[in-house]
C-alpha cells in the first residue's frame, strides 16, 4: 500500500484514536454545522460515506426512554424528549461511533476475531447449562428476551466497535498534568471580587397597555401560528387499526384457560401458573451475582512495603508490630514508599501475588511474601470487608417475576412477528390477526394528544391495558404511518408491542377566531409588554453609556425601576441577577455596561461592572489537589476540543433533522 503522510499526518494517526474516547463529551459543548438533505428518508447521519439509519436511531431513541423511565419514573413524550435534547445524546453517541469507525478504517486497525471471542466468552448467560462453553443459539435466545429485542447482528456489531475501539484508543492523556503556575491563575482570576451595579425595570415603569383590535391580532395570528399551533389551529386526526399485545396476554393465549379469564384477577393467575424450571431460577441468579447486580464483593485496603530480601521484610513486620507507620519504616530502611490500596478488589491489585496472599489475610495481619515480580513484599491489611451475597431464596420472587415477563416477552415477539410477516406476504392486517389467534381494535380519529374530536382522552384500564392516549409510543406511529399502511412493530411504553394502520385521515385547520380571541388577546399583551421593556431598557441603557448615573435614571420614574449593588465572583452569582447577564458580566472589563432579561418574568436588567478586587490567597491542602485534578481535566477537554475539529474536516458529517424528527414524533416547525 502507498503511503503519503505529511507530518501533520503523521501526528493524527499516532493521536486520533486517543482523542475519539474523549469526542462525547467535547461535541455537547463544540457546535457541528447541521448540513439538511429532506431527499434522504431513511437517514438520520453520514460520516463519510458511513450512515446511521433512521431504525438504528429509533432503537436507540426507545432504549434511552426506557432507561429514562427506569431512572426517574418518566415517560417522555418525543416532543419532551425533542426539548430535553435526547436525540442530540444519540447523536453525539452514533457520531463517536462513526468517527471511530472511520478513523479506524483510516489508521489500518482490523478486526480481530479472538479478541471479540474473549469478549463474548466473558458472557455467561451465553454459555450453552451442559458444556459451559459458548452457544449462539444461547446468545440468540437471550437477545430476544430483551426489551427491547436486540438481534444477533445488532450485538455483534457493538462488540466489533468495542474491539476497534480498544484497539484504537490508547490512554493519551495519561501523564498530562497542567502547570502549578496554571491552577494558580485560575485560582486568582475564579475568586476575584467583582462590584457591580444593576438597574432593573419591571412593567410598573410602562404606560398601561392598550386593548389590541381585531385586525392587530389577525395579523399577531398570522405572524405566530409556528409559535401556537395548538392555540391556533385544529389539530390533525387519525383513524386506526390497532394490533396491541401485552407480556400479561400470553400465559393464556391460544390456552383453554383463555375462555376461564373473566377479570384482571384472572388474568394474573394465568400469568402467576407458567411453570419455571428450579435450573432456570438458579441460572438467573449467578447471572445477577456475575454482573454485580446483587451482592457486593469482598475488597481489602492495605499497605504494601517492598523490602530488600527476605531478612529485611522480617525486620521490616517487627517494626510494623511495634508501632512504627509504614511511612517511618522505609525511612528508616531507605526503601521506596509505601504503595497504599484503599477498597480494592483481588483484581485490582497490579502484583497477582499479592493479591491472592491479600485476600487470605484478616484485618491488621501483616505478612512477607515473595512477589510475583520475584521481590520481597510486605503486606499490612488494614480493612477487611467480606463478601457479602443473598440465598437464592430471598430473590425467588423477583426471579420468577422476571423469567416469567421473559417468557411471555418471547410468546409475544413470535406472535408480533407472525402478524408482520402476513401482511408481508400479501395478507390483510386482519387476516394474519385472525390466523394469529389474537384480537384487534378500530379507533375513530384520534390527534397526536390521544384525544377524540369532543376532547375525550383514550386513558383504557390503568392497571391492566393504559389507553393509546397515555403511551406515546403508540401515538408517534400514528402520526408517522403513511396512509393505508401498516407500520412495522414497534415496542409499547408499557413493554408491549403494537402494529398501527391509518385507515383515515382529518387535516389540521385554524380555529374559527371568535374561537381564540381571549387567549390570543392575552399572548398579544404579553407581548406587548415584553417588547415595551425591551424597547425602554434600549433607551435606559444608551443614557446611562451617555454619563447619566443609575440612581439618576432610576429617580426619573415614579415605580418600576431601582437600583441595587453588590460583590460577586466568577464561581458565585449575584443575588438578583439574570442568568445571561451574570454571563456577561464575568466576562467583562471594568466600566462594561451590559444589557439583558431579568431573573422573573417581565423583567429588564442593565448591569455595569464597576471594579475588580484581585484574589491573593493561595490554594492550599486537598481544595489545591481538587483544583489541579480539575485544570489537568480542564487541559485533556481543550486538547481534545482543539483536535476536534481536524477530525471532522476529515470526515465531513451531515445531520438529517426532518427524519430524527419524524422518528420522534415530532413535527417539524414549517408543518405545524
Amino acid at each position: 500500500m502507498e503511503e503519503s503522510y505529511s507530518s501533520g499526518s503523521k501526528f493524527r494517526a499516532i493521536v486520533v484514536g486517543s482523542l475519539i474516547g474523549l469526542l462525547v463529551i467535547a461535541f455537547a459543548a463544540w457546535g457541528v454545522s447541521d448540513v439538511f438533505s429532506p431527499q434522504t428518508r431513511n437517514i438520520v447521519l453520514k460520516v463519510g460515506e458511513s450512515s446511521v439509519s433512521a431504525n438504528d436511531f429509533d432503537l436507540a431513541y426507545r432504549r434511552k426512554l426506557a432507561d429514562i423511565s427506569a431512572e426517574s419514573g418518566v415517560n417522555l413524550s418525543g416532543d419532551q424528549a425533542y426539548q430535553q435534547g435526547v436525540h442530540e445524546s444519540i447523536l453525539n453517541e452514533f457520531l463517536v461511533e462513526k468517527l471511530i469507525e472511520v478513523d479506524a478504517d483510516d489508521l489500518g486497525v482490523g478486526f480481530n476475531i479472538e479478541t471479540a471471542r474473549k469478549e463474548l466468552d466473558q458472557f455467561d448467560a451465553f454459555k450453552d447449562p451442559i458444556t459451559e462453553q459458548f452457544s449462539k443459539d444461547q446468545m440468540a435466545a437471550r437477545l430476544a428476551r430483551a426489551q427491547p429485542p436486540i438481534s444477533t447482528d445488532q450485538f455483534l456489531n457493538d462488540i466489533i466497535f468495542n474491539v476497534r475501539r480498544s484497539q484504537t484508543v490508547p490512554a493519551i492523556s495519561r501523564g498530562l498534568v497542567a502547570p502549578p503556575q496554571f491552577t494558580d491563575t485560575i485560582n486568582k482570576f475564579a475568586n476575584e471580587t467583582l462590584e457591580v451595579k444593576v438597574l432593573t425595570i419591571t412593567p410598573e415603569a410602562l404606560p398601561p397597555t392598550p386593548e389590541p383590535t381585531d385586525e392587530e391580532l389577525q395579523i399577531f395570528i398570522t405572524d405566530n401560528a409556528n409559535n401556537y399551533p395548538s392555540l391556533f389551529n385544529e389539530p390533525e386526526y387519525r383513524r386506526i387499526t390497532l394490533v396491541r399485545l401485552e407480556q400479561h396476554d400470553f400465559p393464556y393465549m391460544n390456552d383453554t384457560m383463555m375462555r376461564n379469564v373473566r377479570s384482571e384477577e384472572d388474568l394474573r393467575t394465568a400469568f402467576n401458573n407458567i411453570f419455571i424450571e428450579e435450573s432456570d431460577i438458579k441460572d438467573q441468579f449467578d447471572l445477577r451475582v456475575q454482573s454485580g447486580e446483587v451482592g457486593s464483593p469482598a475488597t481489602r485496603s492495605l499497605v504494601q512495603i517492598t523490602a530488600t530480601d527476605e531478612n529485611n521484610a522480617a525486620e521490616v513486620i517487627q517494626k510494623l508490630e511495634s508501632g512504627l507507620s509504614p511511612e517511618e519504616v522505609t525511612t528508616l530502611y531507605g526503601l521506596v514508599e509505601p504503595v497504599t490500596y484503599e477498597d480494592v478488589g483481588e483484581d485490582d491489585i497490579f502484583d497477582p501475588e499479592v493479591g491472592a496472599v491479600a485476600f487470605e489475610m484478616k484485618q491488621d495481619e501483616i505478612r512477607s511474601i515473595l512477589g510475583g515480580f520475584d521481590n520481597w513484599v510486605v503486606v499490612q491489611i488494614t480493612k477487611e470487608v467480606p463478601e457479602i451475597m443473598p440465598e437464592v431464596d430471598e430473590l425467588r420472587p423477583e426471579i420468577v417475576e422476571e423469567i416469567r415477563k421473559n417468557i411471555a416477552g418471547e410468546r409475544m415477539y413470535d406472535t408480533i412477528k407472525m402478524i408482520e410477516d402476513g401482511v408481508r406476504d400479501g395478507r390483510t392486517l386482519e387476516e394474519s390477526v385472525e390466523i394469529a389467534g389474537v384480537p384487534y381494535a378500530t379507533i375513530d380519529f384520534v390527534n397526536r394528544s390521544g384525544q377524540t374530536p369532543d376532547g375525550l382522552k383514550l386513558m383504557g384500564i390503568p392497571q391492566l391495558r393504559p389507553g393509546i392516549g397515555t403511551d406515546e409510543e403508540i401515538l408517534k406511529s400514528i402520526f408517522t404511518t403513511e396512509i393505508g399502511f401498516e407500520s412495522d412493530y414497534f415496542d409499547t411504553s408499557t413493554g408491549g408491542m403494537a402494529i398501527v394502520r391509518v385507515d383515515d385521515v382529518i387535516e389540521a385547520k385554524p380555529r374559527e377566531f371568535d374561537e381564540i380571541r381571549d387567549d390570543t388577546a392575552r399572548l398579544w399583551k404579553s407581548q406587548h409588554m415584553l417588547d415595551a421593556l425591551d424597547e425602554l431598557s434600549l433607551e435606559l441603557t444608551q443614557l446611562i453609556r451617555d454619563g447619566q448615573s443609575m440612581k439618576d435614571v432610576a429617580e426619573t420614574f415614579e415605580k418600576g425601576v431601582f437600583v441595587q449593588s453588590g460583590p460577586m465572583t466568577r464561581a458565585e452569582p449575584l443575588p438578583g441577577l439574570g442568568q445571561m447577564l451574570d454571563i456577561a458580566i464575568k466576562q467583562a472589563s471594568i466600566g462594561d455596561i451590559e444589557r439583558g432579561v431579568g431573573p422573573v418574568q417581565f423583567t429588564q436588567q442593565i448591569a455595569k461592572l464597576e471594579n475588580i478586587i484581585p484574589h491573593e490567597e493561595p490554594l492550599t491542602g486537598e481544595e489545591a489537589e481538587i483544583a489541579q485534578q480539575r485544570m489537568n481535566a480542564a487541559l485533556i477537554n481543550d486538547l481534545t476540543d482543539a483536535y476536534l475539529q481536524a477530525v471532522v474536516t476529515d470526515h465531513p458529517q451531515q445531520e438529517f433533522p426532518d427524519v430524527v424528527m419524524s422518528v420522534m414524533g415530532v413535527t417539524p416547525p414549517d408543518q405545524e
